[in-house]
C-alpha cells in the first residue's frame, strides 16, 4: 500500500471530495499539521465558494503530482467553520493508492499568464508574476519563475491569455520545487490547481491541449 504521508508532507494543496444530499462536492485544502492519527487541514471559504464538509462525512483525498494521482479515504472528525477559513481535523488517510493516469492530459504549452498573489496581511505587498506556462491542463498549470510564492497568501488569481479569450480562475499552490538554472540562477517550478474554474473553461483548455498535441504529431510526420 502507498504511504501517502510523504505526499502530504511535500505538497501544499490537495483536493477532498464528499457527497452532500446526493451531490458530489469538492474542496481544495492545505495541510496545517500532521498528528499521529489525524491531519489538521485548512480550507479557504472564498476559494471554495462556501462549500463545507461536516463531522462524520466520508472523504476521498486526491493529490495531483507529476508522477500521477495519489488517492486515499478519510473521515471528518472535527470542523471549525470560520469567517475566512475552515479548519478540519480528519482521520489519518487509509486505502492509499497511486495511479499514473491523470484525469486530464497535460500539454507542454506556453501560454502567457499573470498571477496576482494577495497576502493575508493587508500591510504586506501584493506579489505579481508574469510569464509563460511550462505546461497546462484542465485542472491546473505549471510555470518556472525566479521568485518564490509567499507562504502566507490569502488567494491567488491567475489570468491565462489564450488567443481566443482570457481565463481568470482562482488557484492554489500545489508545490514549489527549487533548482539551479543553466545560468546558475535559483529558479522554482511552481504548480497550481484551479479552484473555481467553470466547466466551459475546462473544456476549452482540454480542447486546446488536444489540438496542440495533434499539431505536434502532424509536425513529426513531415
Amino acid at each position: 500500500m502507498v504511504d501517502i504521508y510523504n505526499q502530504f508532507k511535500d505538497f501544499k494543496a490537495f483536493e477532498i471530495t464528499f457527497t452532500e444530499n446526493g451531490k458530489n462536492k469538492k474542496i481544495i485544502c492545505t495541510v496545517r499539521s500532521i498528528e499521529n492519527d489525524s491531519i489538521i487541514i485548512i480550507a479557504n471559504n472564498q476559494q471554495n465558494k462556501d462549500v463545507f464538509a461536516h463531522v462524520n462525512d466520508d472523504l476521498k483525498l486526491y493529490i495531483y503530482t507529476e508522477s500521477g494521482v495519489y488517492s486515499s479515504s478519510s473521515k471528518v472528525l472535527q470542523a471549525d467553520i470560520g469567517i475566512l477559513n475552515t479548519e478540519y481535523k480528519i482521520a489519518y488517510p487509509t486505502n492509499s493508492k497511486h495511479s499514473q493516469r491523470r484525469e486530464f492530459f497535460r500539454a507542454d504549452m506556453q501560454i502567457e499568464y499573470t498571477a496576482k498573489i494577495t497576502p493575508k496581511d493587508e500591510n504586506e505587498p501584493v506579489t505579481m508574476l508574469e510569464g509563460k506556462t511550462k505546461n497546462i491542463c484542465g485542472r491546473g498549470m505549471c510555470f518556472v519563475s525566479t521568485q518564490e510564492i509567499p507562504e502566507n497568501y490569502d488567494f491567488i488569481r491567475v489570468n491565462l491569455k489564450f488567443k481566443e479569450k482570457e481565463i481568470s480562475p482562482l488557484a492554489s499552490l500545489v508545490y514549489s520545487k527549487p533548482y539551479i538554472g543553466m545560468d546558475n540562477t535559483q529558479r522554482y517550478i511552481h504548480a497550481f490547481v484551479f479552484n473555481n474554474i467553470s466547466q466551459r473553461d475546462i473544456d476549452f483548455i482540454v480542447k486546446k491541449c488536444f489540438l496542440h498535441q495533434l499539431e505536434l504529431r502532424k509536425q513529426s510526420k513531415l
